[in-house]
């Protein structure tokens, strides 16, 4: 019975070290990326100066007191610091120098400077970034391809099997399975049963893609495509815990949710999330893979033997022992893993009944770690409205200006969005002002600290007549409607007439 049942659990909970080793090289690029992407909008982002003080917060979160950025708000030079630390830790994770000490760090500053300006942190990509940080820190991401691997070249440790399954390894399994079913689930809205859901997620220009204007002009197929994402959303996690041929299985479902996110890269402009679900992917290539690709390289030099030395040292054998895993990461991996199986329970029930089901302070202390499983990503619908906030500045010369970019005051979206913004960031903070003050029907108070941010930013570099006395935001909302050619526009004044400080 103890045979029969280690031969399913082995190959749908194990993993191979050199795929977590590729799979944290990939992670630290995505982290380095982002914190590029940040390190554009310090002093607006991060700054008492900016678009949110740290007074403000408790208007967003509850969670500002565990932010070491919180804290040093208004230090001179301190985000910067900060910042360096983050990428110093980064490229430690990048070539697995002290790696699970970079992955702690990496993910306590990314959690830390999420929360010291929610506005600019989208609910799915910077989420699962932190998860994956997470990860990091309970498994043997460091074994293979690392600096600490070729430190340990000499040690037992690189004389290991590549093979490993433990709970550790289980927890990738089973978060690969919640991220993909649960947001399966929460798609519940009318839009995605009768194949629209498409259509109007399309038609948000503010999250655009190169190729999406030239797809919604395509009922059929995207009624298709709709469908299918459920489908693959819903049902293709379960083909992870297949314990027979898993690895044709994995190689498979790589597959499909390479091309799922590679679609969803050129549809729709929503940052990192597809190259960091890609990345997510690769601590699940199977040993076949490597064995392969092992292969190849052994007859491209002619017969040699591609099994000999390497960088992490002697490449092991099937019958070599399992790596040895220090048994608190084990034991809290072990916790997470039930965590996650309690999660998914609880959102099953909730989809069947038709209601949410909390998992009580459960729930609380995996938002305090960043890695609560909540993805509502266009669900349950996708947004029936798109919005471009126009930002007008009054000169001293009585000139009206675009406060935010400079040049001329237009009212329409630019052809490409993603290119008005220095930063992504930039993008989910107005996204998340224009979206939460039409949910409730009132210009939100964060609105007014961005126009003293407009205003300062601006009078920093220009003088005179030329200086911003005043800031206008009128909010554009487009009611997406499909079946119309154009979609019927609405102005709405958030901003009216804010004096500049």
């Amino acid at each position: 019975m103890k045979t029969r049942l280690h031969a399913w659990v082995d190959p749908v909970f194990g993993a191979d070290l050199r795929s977590l080793g590729l799979f944290r090289i990939g992670l630290a690029s995505v982290l380095l990326w982002d914190l590029f992407d940040r390190s554009k909008s310090v002093a607006a982002h991060y700054g008492e100066s900016g678009t949110i003080p740290s007074s403000l917060l408790p208007l967003v979160t509850n969670g500002a007191k565990f932010s070491i950025h919180y804290w040093l708000s208004g230090v001179p030079g301190a985000e910067w610091a900060l910042f360096g630390l983050s990428f110093a830790a980064g490229i430690a994770l990048l070539v697995g120098y002290r790696t699970r000490v970079a992955a702690v760090v990496c993910w306590y500053l990314l959690s830390s400077l999420q929360v010291r300006n929610p506005l600019v942190s989208w609910e799915g990509a910077d989420k699962l970034l932190c998860i994956l940080l997470f990860w990091s820190i309970v498994a043997p991401v460091g074994a293979r391809f690392s600096l600490d691997a070729r430190r340990a070249a000499g040690a037992a440790a690189a004389r290991t099997a590549n093979w490993l399954c433990t709970p550790a390894t289980a927890l990738f399994v089973l978060q690969v399975f919640a991220i993909y079913f649960i947001t399966g689930l929460a798609k519940t809205g009318v839009n995605w049963s009768n194949g629209m859901a498409l259509a109007y997620a399309l038609r948000v220009d503010f999250f655009g893609g190169p190729l999406g204007p030239w797809l919604r002009q395509y009922d059929g197929l995207l009624s298709l495509l709709t469908h299918t994402t459920l489908l693959i959303e819903r049902f293709g996690p379960f083909l992870l815990l297949v314990p027979f041929h898993t690895w044709i299985f994995r190689l498979l479902l790589m597959g499909v949710f390479y091309g799922f996110h590679v679609g969803i890269l050129v549809l729709m402009g929503v940052g990192f999330f597809s190259p960091l679900s890609m990345v997510m992917w690769l601590a699940l290539v199977p040993s076949k893979a490597w064995e392969g690709l092992a292969a190849l390289r052994g007859a491209a030099r002619g017969g040699a033997d591609a099994a000999g030395e390497g960088a992490d040292g002697p490449r092991a054998g099937a019958d070599a022992p399992p790596l040895r895993t220090p048994l608190a990461m084990e034991a809290a991996a072990g916790l997470l893993c039930l965590f996650l199986v309690a999660s998914i329970g609880a959102k099953t029930a909730g989809f069947f009944l038709g209601r949410g089901v909390s998992l009580g302070p459960v729930e609380t202390a995996a938002s305090l770690l960043r890695i609560r499983q909540h993805w509502p990503m266009f669900s349950p619908e996708p947004p029936p409205f798109d919005l471009w906030p126009v930002m007008r500045g009054r000169m001293a010369n009585g000139l009206l200006v675009d406060a935010f970019r400079g040049g001329p005051v237009t009212s329409q979206q630019p052809a490409s969005v993603a290119d008005y913004f220095p930063s992504f960031k930039w993008k989910i903070h107005l996204w998340w002002l224009g979206h939460k003050s039409w949910e409730e029907q009132q210009p939100h108070l964060l609105w007014a600290p961005l126009a003293d941010y407009l205003c300062h930013a601006w009078n920093e570099r220009h003088e005179g007549a030329e200086r911003l006395e005043s800031v206008d935001v009128v909010l554009r909302i487009e009611a997406i409607q499909p079946q119309l050619p154009e979609d019927p526009v609405h102005a709405w004044p958030v901003v009216r007439d804010h004096r500049c400080p």
